[in-house]
């Protein structure tokens, strides 16, 4: 959806609105979060700038710069691997700038600070409760041994209304989960603490 009606193209850049799905970029972006998107030019991409981009095959897909030259290659955040194929730049849709979950809206990093940004998830993400490998079963065990600690966030957590679904937050205004549909999600690292089986228990 495009969302910029400006007449002049050198004031402002073109902003696209995508809503992400998959799990290649977890933990950073997670089903359901809205992305904003600015045009780029292919000069001014840079390692480490998450792209949304489409592929040979029509897909569209969101992942991270790791080589500009000589060919423009991508990863996911949550991917050992580069994705097989080369990004051509013709097919580049944007840059994101910012990701919005739960009506609250969060910068996302490019360049070297998304490098970095990058390192972090690809090693924290594997903490991942949802996850069939060894960093699954890590985080099982650790969301069970935290338990009475998730409890006590959520006895102190409220519950309120968003455009998509319902959100929980602490009173600081962390989300701590929230559904769209029928399933709830919860972000990490509230994962590691969280069981989404006991948001629907009775409190």
């Amino acid at each position: 959806m495009n969302v910029d009606d400006s007449s002049d193209p050198r004031q402002t850049p073109p902003v696209v609105v995508v809503r992400y799905a998959g799990r290649s970029m977890w933990p950073l972006f997670q089903e359901g979060d809205l992305l904003i998107v600015a045009s780029v030019a292919p000069a001014a991409i840079e390692a480490g700038d998450c792209l949304v981009f489409v592929r040979q095959s029509g897909h569209q897909a969101v992942h991270r710069v790791i080589q500009t030259a000589p060919r423009l290659v991508t990863k996911g955040d949550a991917h050992r691997r580069p994705d097989d194929e080369p990004v051509d730049p013709a097919r580049v849709v944007g840059r994101v700038v910012e990701r919005i979950r739960s009506g609250r809206a969060t910068p996302v990093r490019g360049g070297t600070a998304g490098s970095l940004t990058a390192l972090f998830f690809g090693v924290a993400g594997r903490l991942d409760p949802l996850s069939a490998g060894r960093g699954g079963r890590v985080a099982r065990t650790i969301r069970r041994l935290l338990t009475p600690m998730g409890a006590g966030l959520l006895r102190r957590a409220h519950r309120e209304a968003t455009d998509d679904g319902v959100a929980v937050t602490t009173r600081g205004g962390r989300v701590v989960a929230w559904r769209l549909g029928g399933e709830w999600t919860t972000p990490w690292p509230w994962s590691l603490v969280v069981d989404p089986a006991s948001l629907d228990a009775p409190r």
